[in-house]
């Protein structure tokens, strides 16, 4: 089982966690395999790893409705055209 937490500490937030020792060997294992030094190195590519796919789903997401949205027939409000019409 893993658990985590997470405290501020002065302008910095540390984050820790419990895991098995089972699960940990395991991980430590398959991470030097991989090549990385230590945990930490590990856990800091993975964070920004997964981040990273985040905001590339996002992006994607918004792309696709940018192009939904070109698809539509109504057209934004010109708001000079409106402008000049008022004065």
């Amino acid at each position: 089982m893993t658990r985590s937490s997470q405290r501020s500490d002065h302008g910095a937030v540390i984050v820790g966690a419990r895991i098995d020792e089972q699960a940990y060997n395991s991980m430590v294992s398959l991470m030097d395999s991989a090549g990385y030094k230590d945990v930490s190195s590990f856990v800091r590519s993975a964070v920004l790893t997964k981040c990273q796919d985040i905001a590339s789903g996002m992006v994607n997401l918004y792309a696709d409705r940018v192009i939904d949205n070109q698809s539509y027939s109504y057209k934004p409000v010109s708001y000079s055209r409106v402008l000049n019409n008022v004065i």
